[in-house]
């Protein structure tokens, strides 16, 4: 089971925007998510890089529902 709603960082691991995924991994060291492109704005997906600072939310189901660039963080 996954906390929910809770942001929480992390860091993009590896993006496929051609397929339409990238993966993040959390900063707790409990693994790499799967998110999909349709989860992020136009904008921000463009903005997206492999290595940066993001925060994200997951639901139940270890799935990333939100995904966010982080504030303040490199």
């Amino acid at each position: 089971m996954f906390p929910t709603s809770a942001p929480q960082p992390g860091t993009v691991a590896r993006l496929n925007l051609g397929a339409g995924f990238g993966y993040v991994r959390d900063d707790a060291g409990r693994g790499s998510f799967v998110f999909v492109a349709e989860l992020v704005s136009h904008r921000v997906l463009g903005a997206l890089r492999a290595g940066q600072a993001v925060r994200f939310e997951m639901d139940e189901r270890g799935r990333v529902v939100r995904l966010v660039p982080a504030q303040g963080r490199p």
